[in-house]
């Protein structure tokens, strides 16, 4: 399993679906050509029906829907986008890279590096990590690619970068709850046991929530086999 979606796990079981509601917005920013063109309404609906696709688990049939659409609505870099995701979520990785790498020149650049760096994730961790701060760079109020790279960066073991991207993430708002939980996770690793059951009581989190993510941490310091560092 690749390790930076292995906490998705927990936060779904202890959140429901809250995880999913936010995990793939239509992408709206600004990157390296400024804002996307606006779509046509009609082509925003067909899109909109394939992002749901994809929010439930059915990138397949995401798929079958994404090729019936009009070849000049499937080159937009919304559409380019939507095919990149729905071929990761297929295990297509490297298809899935090259509509990634597409989109670097685009409008949603970010989000190019944004799944760059979750494909990276599983066999180059340092390479995530350079492709999620490029995220980070292109979408700094993005809470989804703040604890992605967050994420990426306590995997190395750097707790002082990982709680900064985390803080971020908690008081951007939308992904308050998955980045809560992360920052839970990583006082755990870092053995603040007191901070975390502290934050912990604050979500409400129950004892068997809060043991899963003691033994979460556990493994981590297992399988990275390390120290984390400390914080100044």
């Amino acid at each position: 399993m690749n390790k930076l979606f292995a906490l998705i796990l927990i936060g779904m079981a202890l959140t429901g679906c809250a995880l999913e509601q936010v995990r793939n917005e239509p992408p709206v920013t600004q990157a390296v050509s400024g804002e996307c063109p606006k779509l046509d309404a009609a082509v925003d609906v067909q899109l909109g029906l394939v992002r749901q696709m994809l929010d439930q688990d059915r990138a397949y049939a995401g798929l079958a829907h994404l090729a019936a659409l009009d070849p000049t609505v499937q080159a937009s870099a919304q559409a380019r986008y939507l095919q990149a995701e729905l071929l990761r979520h297929t295990g297509r990785a490297q298809e899935a890279e090259t509509y990634y790498k597409g989109l670097l020149g685009s409008c949603i650049a970010g989000y190019g590096h944004h799944g760059l760096g979750l494909l990276a994730a599983e066999q180059d961790l340092p390479r995530a990590v350079v492709e999620l701060r490029e995220a980070a760079r292109y979408l700094p109020t993005d809470p989804r690619v703040r604890n992605d790279l967050g994420y990426a960066l306590l995997l190395t073991h750097d707790v002082p970068a990982a709680r900064r991207e985390f803080m971020t993430a908690v008081e951007l708002g939308d992904y308050k709850q998955r980045a809560s939980l992360n920052l839970v996770l990583l006082m755990l690793y870092a053995g603040d046991d007191q901070g975390a059951g502290k934050l912990g009581r604050q979500l409400k989190l129950s004892e068997g929530e809060l043991e899963r993510l003691r033994r979460r941490a556990v493994d981590l310091r297992a399988t990275l086999k390390t120290e984390p560092k400390k914080e100044s």
